[in-house]
């Protein structure tokens, strides 16, 4: 008992709203839960047309994608189409940004590559990066929606972090996550 009496604790007052000691465990349950898996919110302006179907306590989805590059998936395509990279390339296909020296611009393609050697003859005399991108998919609750300064609406939400299967994880819960004292 001695390690929880430094805890902090907080106080609730549900007077109005709990009918029973369960239904207040049940709650301090689900709390605690949300305490523990709901690690960021977001904020984000929006049109009102784009955010006239939601209001609080609805669920909204953000998909977001970044694409990098690492300076350890490099390499260059020589005149004869030999490709040259740090630790080779197995055959396959590569999304990739290349250079061509001479000019100013980086495009991206897809390099296949062939027992060491560039598919085709366009990437040749170029230099290469892979791409690397990253898809994540989250899920929010609306916690406010507001008009802000110029006309568009603030919409700002907590993080609802998902089980496998899609359900949420804060209500996946059994006794042995809890301590009774």
């Amino acid at each position: 008992m001695e390690k929880f009496d430094a805890l902090p604790e907080e106080s609730l007052d549900m007077v109005g709203c709990c009918k029973s000691r369960e239904h207040a465990r049940t709650f301090a349950k689900q709390a605690l839960l949300v305490r523990r898996h709901v690690d960021h919110g977001l904020r984000f302006e929006t049109t009102p047309q784009a955010a006239m179907a939601l209001e609080p306590g609805e669920y909204f989805r953000v998909v977001s994608e970044a694409t990098h590059t690492s300076r350890f998936q490099t390499g260059s395509i020589g005149p004869t189409g030999t490709v040259v990279s740090k630790d080779g390339l197995a055959d396959g296909s590569y999304s990739v940004y290349f250079w061509k020296p001479g000019t100013t611009v980086v495009n991206s393609t897809t390099l296949t590559v062939s027992n060491g050697q560039a598919v085709g003859a366009a990437l040749r005399g170029t230099v290469f990066s892979i791409k690397n991108s990253t898809t994540e998919d989250r899920v929010y609750k609306v916690e406010t929606l507001q008009y802000a300064e110029d006309g568009l609406v603030e919409i700002s939400g907590s993080f609802v972090p998902l089980r496998d299967d899609g359900k949420f994880q804060v209500l996946d819960w059994d006794e042995s996550n809890f301590v009774n004292l």
